[in-house]
């Protein structure tokens, strides 16, 4: 019985060409599946953008407790926390210490999504100016709406936020720990059935930095206790980390 086989200058033996007929065809198939079903297992990138190419300011009073942030008057009379960052991995606690309480213009580059603001200071002495007071008003006192469990995930603001797609998740946990080692504030994203996601600003019980104790969670799927409290238009989760489990 002579076996067939291929050789390059002569014409293809019919069992090879009719065993090419259902295979080619079966691989074009699996490429488009798995093409289609891929996409849909990734973590979606969400609508996040760090605006690289322009420069924002805003105007208002620096708070640098539990994290500097910015607090920028709102028309409707209160007033908007955009959190401060560095361009890298690092918060700018030392850059904002001497500027507690005082009326200030920020510059640099802004990363935004779905509402929540964080802006990445330039780098320089003209980042942070000290200008006129712009107005009077008084940040809201915090307001405890009670202790509760949350399901979530701590993430980095600034690249939840748009400096990474995705900024959240295991294939993101080694940048977001350096992140949040760094001095970046950290924050509980929370997701219910229906796909909307909030984020609480992240803090231990007594409502200060924290970092130690969450380091071997970040970007994990866990559970935690805390109390919730609202500070104008931003809520912090007070974790408690005795109570933080991991869900696999």
């Amino acid at each position: 019985m002579k076996r067939e086989f291929y050789v390059g200058y002569l014409p293809l033996p019919a069992r090879m060409k009719r065993g090419l007929l259902i295979l080619v065809p079966m691989l074009l198939i699996a490429v488009v599946v798995v093409g289609a079903v891929l996409p849909t297992k990734q973590n979606d990138p969400g609508t996040g953008a760090w605006d690289l190419d322009g420069v924002t300011e805003y105007t208002g009073i620096v708070r640098t407790e539990p994290y500097p942030a910015v607090l920028v008057p709102a028309d409707s009379g209160g007033y908007d926390t955009v959190l401060l960052a560095s361009q890298i991995k690092t918060g700018v606690q030392e850059r904002a210490a001497d500027f507690e309480g005082a009326w200030v213009t920020v510059r640099g580059n802004l990363a935004e999504r779905d509402g929540r603001r964080l802006l990445t200071l330039l780098d320089g002495d003209t980042a942070v100016q000290p200008v006129e007071a712009a107005g009077s008003f008084a940040p809201a006192e915090p307001e405890s709406q009670g202790r509760f469990q949350l399901t979530g995930q701590i993430i980095d603001p600034k690249c939840y936020l748009g400096a990474m797609k995705p900024g959240e998740g295991k294939i993101h946990k080694a940048c977001a720990t350096l992140c949040i080692k760094g001095g970046i504030p950290p924050m509980f994203m929370t997701e219910n059935r229906g796909g909307e996601r909030a984020l609480y600003l992240l803090t231990d019980a007594s409502g200060d930095a924290v970092f130690n104790p969450i380091e071997q969670y970040i970007a994990d799927p866990i559970t935690a206790e805390g109390e919730i409290e609202t500070h104008g238009d931003l809520s912090w989760f007070k974790i408690d980390p005795l109570t933080i489990q991991r869900l696999r």
